[in-house]
Order: structure tokens, then C-alpha cells, then sequence
């Protein structure tokens, strides 16, 4: 046999990817090689100098990358490390933040997929260490962070402090206001877990409950004959398009097709008897899909309908609506629609639970998201309305994008009639012994720090707002952060198998690009459609 001379870098990626051995790898190819007739042999070797090719490549790709949003998300790893005693490799928990970048309107990024260009190690895990810790991977790898202009988390603490949190702190970095994006999907969250902890009892560990709904919903209650239930009519709830539905994990497609059939009042035969994943605190859509299985068998356990009825029309009905319409433009109006669908649906006690939780999160109702949002409206007089209040602030100097900003969490209007009165805005009037910090200008009620300026949106600084009079604003940045979730998996995997940080950024780099090259199960339809 002849040696195997001809690159191979899509074989290496998917060595990578699935954590074959070099050894197993060259086996597999030469036998491939066998069996379409050609006389060459691929060695462990040559998979090896693959795999540290695809490394160098996927990381020098890095250098000179546009960066317009920033989105990361961090955990706990098990990391491969080694031994100093003796070398070898030793399994440690490593905190790791992996970084997706998105775009403002490229055509490529109207999929809302996000490019994930690796992850860094903080030295620990306050706002501070995170922030400067993507900041420097940003600069350590060259990347050309002239247009950043959107940051994207989740809603914890060391992420969204005030002064000392990651999103702070970046902008601090860069010396410039960013428009910060706390992930939607998150908030809805929150208001279930507060209202099933509230009307079925505390949690007893990891995976359990106290209460009878908790205890139900942990055995296989899809092993449960479909009962008689009464359905639950929710008259807006969404209609999504067939490729929406598609792209949808396996665990939001089963909730948001047993939704119908509870709206609906018939479960399919296909339905019966689908398993549903497992359950634990972090993972709400498989809790939801079991209270609604439970629900569709008949059981009769106190408050069970009304966390369906909650489940049904406010947080599945606002998931799958975020899901659907994802930009930043449409984050204020997805909040709204969760308050009225809270009033709708709510007893008042419920409502005493759900909106506190939705206080403590509701960065979409921060004035620079909503005068987005308007921006982005289909009603030319919206648009009009949020160009002629932008031009203002401008006039009143409230549009320096050079000055970093303290993000106050606004107080949330309840009896808002329309997303713009999210928060409460207001003008004082000039008057002598007044605020003259205040006088004459915009601001809005903030939670615990009394009146605050409003400031203009830092993605319109510096652009022709009057064009939005007659066009939409179009941003592509995501209202949540599902494409960071997605990456922290990769970084998981490469963490686990290399030691280096060299060696794992390129394993993650190029487990990424293999993915997209074959997506999911591989046929061919997906292989042709990723070419």
C-alpha cells in the first residue's frame, strides 16, 4: 500500500467531535480507503498532525474577526490537566465562559446561530474576573472589536451588579455604553419556578420536590393513560411555522404540542406514550411538559390546573413567541405580552407571586430597549414617535456613546396599556430650587434608585435616525442567550479530553465548524443543505 499524502481536515473534525482515538480513526480510514478500491493507508500519525493542523487553522480564523455583540455564558467543567508530579492526566473542576459573537444585519446571522470563537478561564467567578477575562480573549487572539456595540448574559447577579458586575466592567474595558441584552428566555423561567414553589412546596434536593405535583412529576407519568381533563383556552396562543417547529429541541417541541392538545382538548395517539427527558432545577421545559402529561391522565391533585393554565398561557405561550420572534426589537414587546398574559390567566394571589419575580428581571422594560423596540415597529407612527423622542435626548447631549453607563433596573408598569409605558417616563418641569440635573429632560422610575436620565439606545448613536420614520430598525442581535447554552456544551467536551489551552480552543473551534458542516443526524439532504 502507498502512503496517504492529501489533507484530510474534515476527517479530523470529526474525529474531534465525536472523541475517537487517533488509532481507531487511521483504522477506520484505511479500511474506508479499502473498500472504494484505493491502495493507500492512513496512519495514527497522519490523524494526528490532522487534528493539530485543524487546531492552528480554526485559531489563527480568530484573528481579525469583526465583533459587533458579544454573548457568554459560563460553568463549571471537568478539565483535563496535568499531573505535576508526574505528568499525566488528572480531572479538575475548571470554571469556563464561552463566548458566541452575533452581528447586527449580516444575511448569515439572520439565523440567529451566532459564531462561537472559543472560551476563557477566569480567575474566578465575580463580574469583574469575567469581564476582563473575555475582554482579554477578545485582544490575546486579535479580534477587531471596533463596532462592539451589544453584550448579551443571563440575569445573575455577578453578571448584571451594578457597579462591579461583567457587563460593568466591560464597558469600563472598552470605554464606551453598550446596549446589554439579559436573556429573555431566562426571565420567563422564573415566574414558574416562584409559582410552583409557591402553590406545591420548596424543592428537597437537586432533582425533587416536597410537594404532591413534585412528587407525581418524577415518576414516568407518561406511563399514565390519557384521562378526561377539562381543556384550557388560550385564544392567542401562538401558531408557530413549520420550521420554527423544526428547530426546536426534542423537549420544546413535546411542550408546545401538548399545549395545543390541552387548548384543544384531544391528545394524539403519537403522544401517548413519549418519554420526556429528565428533570432537575435548571431544566423547566421537561418540569412543564410532566405537570401538563400529569395533567392530560386525569389525575386530580390540588393546584395542578392552575400551574397548567399557567404553563399553557403565559410561560410556554411567551417561550415559544421569544422563540419565534428572537431580536432584541421584539424583547420589550415579549414582556408586555407576558404581563397582560399574567393578568389574564392569574388569580390574585398568583399574581402576588409571578410579579415580584418579574420585577427582579425586567431589564426589557429599561427605556434604551423599548425606544428600540419602537424603532423597530411596523407602525410608521411608532417609529415617528421614537425618532422625535431620540432627537431630543439628543438635543440635551443624553447621546455620548463614549461614556460608560450605570444600567438601573426600572420599576415595571403592571398597568401598562402598551409596551412603551413598560416603565414609567416622565418629564419635571423646570422650577426654581428643582433638580437641575432633572429639569426640562426624559427620565423613568428605576426599582430602587429613584428618577434616573433617559438615555438614547448606544446602537442608534451616530446613525440618520430619521431614516426609521420610513423603514424598521433591523437588528439581529437575539433577546436570549440559547446559542451560548449550546456552545458551553462544546466547551465541556473539549475541556474534557486535551490539556492546554491551545489544544482545547481548537477542539472546540473545530467540534463547531464540523457541526455545521453536518448537522445532527447525518443524511444527506443536511450535508447538501450545509454545503
Amino acid at each position: 500500500m502507498q502512503s496517504f499524502y492529501t489533507s484530510i481536515p474534515s476527517a479530523a473534525e470529526a474525529v474531534l467531535r465525536t472523541g475517537m482515538s487517533h488509532e481507531a480513526a487511521a483504522k477506520v480510514c484505511s479500511a474506508l480507503c479499502m473498500d472504494m478500491g484505493i491502495d493507500v493507508v492512513v496512519t495514527e500519525n497522519k490523524i494526528r498532525r490532522a487534528c493539530a493542523k485543524r487546531f492552528t487553522t480554526h485559531i489563527n480564523d480568530l484573528r481579525g474577526k469583526k465583533v459587533e455583540g458579544v454573548y457568554f455564558d459560563g460553568r463549571k467543567d471537568s478539565t483535563a490537566v496535568a499531573r505535576e508530579s508526574t505528568g499525566g492526566l488528572v480531572s479538575e473542576k475548571v470554571s469556563h465562559c464561552s463566548i458566541v459573537l452575533h452581528y447586527r444585519d449580516t444575511e448569515h446571522e439572520k439565523k440567529k446561530e451566532g459564531h462561537y470563537v472559543g472560551f476563557t478561564t477566569p480567575a474566578s467567578g465575580s463580574g469583574v474576573d469575567v469581564g476582563a477575562s473575555v475582554s482579554k480573549h477578545l485582544t490575546d487572539y486579535g479580534m477587531d472589536t471596533t463596532d462592539l456595540e451589544v453584550l448579551g448574559c443571563d440575569g445573575t447577579a455577578s453578571n448584571t451588579g451594578l457597579q462591579e458586575g461583567a457587563l460593568r466592567h466591560l464597558q469600563r474595558i472598552f470605554k464606551r455604553a453598550m446596549f446589554l441584552v439579559v436573556c429573555l428566555l431566562h426571565h420567563v423561567e422564573l415566574p414558574l419556578r416562584h409559582l410552583f414553589e409557591g402553590l406545591d412546596g420548596p424543592t428537597t434536593g437537586p432533582n425533587s420536590w416536597s410537594g404532591p405535583i413534585g412528587k407525581l412529576v418524577a415518576t414516568d407519568v407518561w406511563e399514565l393513560p390519557i384521562g378526561s381533563f377539562d381543556p384550557i383556552p388560550v385564544a392567542d396562543f401562538p401558531q408557530l411555522p413549520d420550521d420554527v417547529v423544526a428547530s426546536l429541541s426534542n423537549d420544546a417541541k413535546y411542550l408546545y404540542s401538548i399545549c395545543l392538545a390541552v387548548i384543544q382538548g384531544t391528545v394524539s395517539d403519537s403522544m401517548r406514550n413519549m418519554k420526556i427527558g429528565h428533570i432537575c432545577h435548571s431544566r423547566w421545559l421537561t418540569l412543564a411538559s410532566r405537570i401538563v402529561r400529569l395533567y392530560v391522565s386525569g389525575a386530580e391533585v390540588p393546584n395542578l390546573k392552575r400551574l397548567v393554565t399557567f404553563i399553557v398561557g403565559v410561560y410556554y405561550k411567551t417561550h415559544s413567541q421569544i422563540k419565534y420572534r428572537n431580536s432584541v426589537t421584539w424583547g420589550p414587546r415579549h414582556l408586555y405580552d407576558e404581563i397582560v398574559a399574567m393578568r389574564q390567566h392569574c388569580t390574585p394571589v398568583e399574581l402576588g407571586i409571578v410579579e415580584d419575580v418579574a420585577q427582579t428581571n425586567a431589564f426589557f422594560a429599561h427605556p434604551e430597549a423599548v425606544l428600540c423596540a419602537m424603532l423597530g415597529d411596523e407602525d410608521r407612527g411608532m417609529r415617528c414617535k421614537a425618532v422625535e423622542f431620540i432627537l431630543e435626548l439628543r438635543s440635551h447631549g443624553s447621546s455620548q456613546v463614549d461614556t460608560v453607563r450605570t444600567w438601573y433596573m426600572p420599576e415595571l408598569n403592571f398597568s401598562a396599556t402598551s409596551y412603551p409605558y413598560l416603565c414609567k417616563w416622565k418629564k419635571p418641569q423646570a422650577r426654581p430650587n428643582s433638580n437641575v440635573r432633572f429639569s426640562g429632560r426624559w427620565t423613568f422610575r428605576t426599582r430602587h434608585h429613584g428618577l434616573q436620565l433617559i438615555t438614547e439606545p448606544p446602537v442608534t448613536i451616530g446613525r440618520d435616525i430619521e431614516r426609521y420614520r420610513d423603514e424598521p430598525l433591523v437588528l439581529n442581535y437575539p433577546c436570549h442567550t440559547q446559542t451560548v447554552e449550546l456552545a458551553v456544551q462544546n466547551t465541556t467536551k473539549s475541556v474534557r479530553s486535551y490539556k492546554g489551552d491551545h489544544r482545547q480552543l481548537g477542539k472546540a473551534l473545530a467540534m463547531v465548524s464540523h457541526q455545521k458542516k453536518f448537522p445532527g443526524r447525518t443524511t444527506r439532504a443536511k450535508i447538501l443543505d450545509g454545503h
